[in-house]
Order: structure tokens, then C-alpha cells, then sequence
């Protein structure tokens, strides 16, 4: 839905956008940096203004704009849309031009997975997801679904309007896991390594268990990839022979390594 006259907006629109930013930061630099932040802040305050308005993200975000509008320009008879929510910058871009070409359709974000607390794209002041009808409320869409009442609870303390809350579907496989009593078999325990969606973070994930545990020696340790980034690649890639640590690689449903976990370690 981009065309080469929407690359060519998008681009004026970044050289503006950029000219923008410059001005508003020097404006507003002093309050950004100011108690309770401190003035160390400054450097990565800079740093974060600097990506979100002249680096990628801020094109990705304009480029996504006028192609969602293409989209909803030119698809009719269409009632709900729904996507993946996680709240990254395309999710915002989608919903402000649904809002501008068909407000009439119904936007659902699909909270789809678990939320760390420290995943902190999802969580907002109330002031900011409060809705007032103006083109500067977060571009946020008509109804939130939520995946369990964990995640509900989660997202109610930013304010969102409208989450609902759904079944959690995508973990019912644990429910037998997580509902039996810990196991005190005398078989040999197992520590699980669960990998990332970030490549970089599973490699990290992998440098801190050499680091503490050179060798599986008194407990397995059971390494589980994400889709994204198996465990055995990433082995692979950084030359390094899991058999011969001791390791174990888990292809099969993680449900069976956390039968015999007495811990398990994420990023999460």
C-alpha cells in the first residue's frame, strides 16, 4: 500500500519532523532533565528524543501511517480489524489512520501473551490513554482484549479504555503443570533456560549459564528456544558444542522440561 509519491511525502514529512524535533527539544530540554530525573539523564534523554524523532522509529512511523491510510482507503465492507497487541510504534500509525479513513470500524488489539512489568511500552500514565477526543490522544484501538485476568489487572492500572478480557487460550497446556504439587521426585532436577524473541538476548542468556555453570554437573540444564531464535543455531553459530558442556537442547513442548524444573530462568 506505499507507494513511490508516499516514500517521497514521508520523506518531507521526516525533514520536517526532524526541524521540529530540533525546536521542541531545545525547548523543553531543562524540564525533561529536571528533579526527579536529574541532569544525569541528560545524555540518554537526548538519545531517546533523537531515535523516536529523526532515527528510524520516527520514519518507520510516518512511512506506516500513510500506508495503513492507503489501506483503509481503498478496503470497503469491513467491520473489525484486529491485530497483535503489543504496543509498538506500527500499532499506533494503524490506529490513528483507521481513526482518519474509517472511524466507523472497529480496531481490536488481541493481547496475545504475557506482559512483563518491565516491558514498559505497555504502561502509561492515566492522563495520557485518558480518551478527549482530540488529535493528540494516543492513538490507542477501540477495544483491548486481553489475554487472562492477570494480564486484565495489568493493563487496567494504565487507564486503557475498554479491555475486555479473554481466555487464556495460547497457555492452557500449563494448566496441568501449574495446578499439580511440586514434584519431590529423587530423579535428577533440571534448571531450564528459556530463550528470547532477541537474538542478542538469548546469546547473553547463553554467555551467563557458561559463565556459572561451565558444565551440567550435579542437575541438567535444558536449554528451550524461542520459535524465533532455537537454542541449537545459536550454539551453533557461537561454535560451541552444547553435548559437550553437558547440555540439553529441548525441541519438544516446554511443558515437559518444567515437569522436572525445580527453576527456570528468563529474560522476562
Amino acid at each position: 500500500f506505499l507507494t513511490l509519491k508516499d516514500a517521497v511525502y514521508g520523506l518531507f514529512l521526516w525533514v520536517r519532523q526532524i526541524f521540529v524535533g530540533l525546536f521542541l527539544f531545545g525547548s523543553i530540554k531543562k524540564a525533561l532533565v529536571s528533579a526527579p530525573a536529574g541532569e544525569e539523564t541528560d545524555p540518554f534523554m537526548g538519545s531517546l528524543w533523537s531515535e523516536s524523532f529523526y532515527g528510524p522509529i520516527g520514519l518507520r512511523g510516518i512511512l506506516s501511517t500513510l500506508a495503513f491510510r492507503n489501506m483503509f482507503e481503498e478496503i470497503k465492507n469491513v467491520n473489525d480489524c484486529i491485530y497483535y497487541f503489543e504496543m509498538q510504534p506500527w500499532e499506533h500509525a494503524l490506529n490513528s489512520a483507521k481513526n482518519q479513513e474509517q472511524p466507523e470500524i472497529r480496531n481490536i488489539g488481541f493481547q496475545h501473551s504475557s506482559i512483563p512489568k518491565n516491558s514498559f511500552n505497555y504502561f502509561y500514565d492515566r492522563s495520557e490513554t485518558r480518551r478527549t477526543s482530540s488529535h493528540a490522544d494516543l492513538p490507542l484501538p477501540d477495544i483491548i482484549a486481553s489475554n487472562g485476568e492477570i494480564t486484565q489487572d495489568l493493563l487496567a492500572e494504565s487507564g486503557y479504555p475498554a479491555v475486555i478480557r479473554l481466555e487464556s487460550l495460547r497457555y492452557l497446556y500449563f494448566d496441568e503443570i501449574l495446578s499439580s504439587p511440586a514434584s519431590l521426585s529423587k530423579e535428577r532436577r533440571t534448571l531450564v533456560v528459556v530463550g528470547s524473541g532477541i537474538k542478542e538476548e538469548s546469546i547473553r542468556l547463553i554467555a551467563l549459564i557458561r559463565s556459572a555453570f561451565p558444565l551440567a554437573v550435579s542437575f541438567e540444564i535444558c536449554f528451550k528456544g524461542h520459535p524465533s531464535f532455537p537454542f541449537e543455531e545459536l550454539f551453533k553459530d557461537l561454535g560451541i558444542d552444547a553435548k559437550e558442556y553437558g547440555y540439553i537442547v529441548n525441541h519438544d513442548d516446554i511443558s515437559a522440561s518444567l515437569k522436572k524444573a525445580f527453576a527456570v530462568i528468563s529474560l522476562s
